[in-house]
């Protein structure tokens, strides 16, 4: 993939936010058939039922989000499992660019037309040993700043910082490890979300998601077509 935009192009990110608490089983066994041959092997072997639902909703989530992007139908968006390696979208080499992450309840899949970018959103959890995990994850500079900070302020600070250490190496893998770094952290209730970027950008936005904007109901596109074609014949 391609890894710089046009010098004048400013860089818009969407971040996709989704609740898994908002969908019931059903829709599971539903949208589990839209998966590839390669995603539904990987699907298989998850044994918790919360990491199942945390892939499917965030395979879809994909197909929703750049469908949007790049106007097309969700259906035709097809999505190539890579094991130990970030899914790629077929014939889309040169971007959209995107990156999914997940934490509790909590699905997002970020896109960009024009940088390559990571993402990563934790659900901030005020319970736990912030400043002994700081310690051990981050240089002594910013652990110390951490610790420093009221504890209402500490949450924040150690959750953007986990964030930013995250998204970061998702943007270094999708580019070889030989990028800039812009980090842009986005405000929202209960979750810290942080989106790593190649280059600068300019507009963000969050864009919350909910079930009935993800269902990929066969309708007349050829393509679903033949999908509720194969799915007929094997129907026992």
């Amino acid at each position: 993939m391609s890894k710089s935009p046009t010098s004048n192009t400013a860089v818009i990110a969407t971040v996709w936010l989704f609740d898994s608490r908002t969908v019931d089983d059903a829709w599971f066994r539903e949208h589990a058939d839209w998966l590839s041959d390669g995603e539904a092997e990987r699907y298989s072997r998850f044994v918790r039922k919360e990491r199942k639902r945390q892939f499917l909703i965030g395979r879809m989530l994909l197909r929703h989000a750049v469908g949007r992007l790049v106007d097309l139908p969700a259906s035709l968006i097809k999505v190539i499992e890579r094991p130990g390696h970030a899914p790629k979208l077929e014939g889309m080499e040169s971007g959209p660019w995107f990156s999914i992450s997940h934490s509790g309840p909590w699905i997002a899949c970020a896109t960009s037309a024009h940088s390559a970018i990571g993402l990563d959103i934790e659900v901030m959890d005020a319970g736990r040993d912030l400043i002994g995990i700081a310690e051990q994850t981050f240089d002594a500079k910013k652990a110390n700043a951490i610790a420093s900070l009221k504890e209402d302020a500490r949450v924040g600070a150690f959750y953007e910082a986990w964030c930013q250490k995250e998204a970061a190496y998702k943007l270094q893998s999708i580019c070889d490890g030989e990028t800039n770094k812009h980090y842009l952290a986005l405000p929202y209730p209960e979750v810290s979300i942080v989106v790593c970027s190649a280059f600068p950008i300019e507009k963000a936005f969050i864009q919350n998601v909910v079930a009935e904007e993800m269902n990929l109901h066969i309708g007349d596109d050829p393509s679903t077509k033949e999908h509720q074609r194969i799915k007929d014949e094997k129907a026992p």
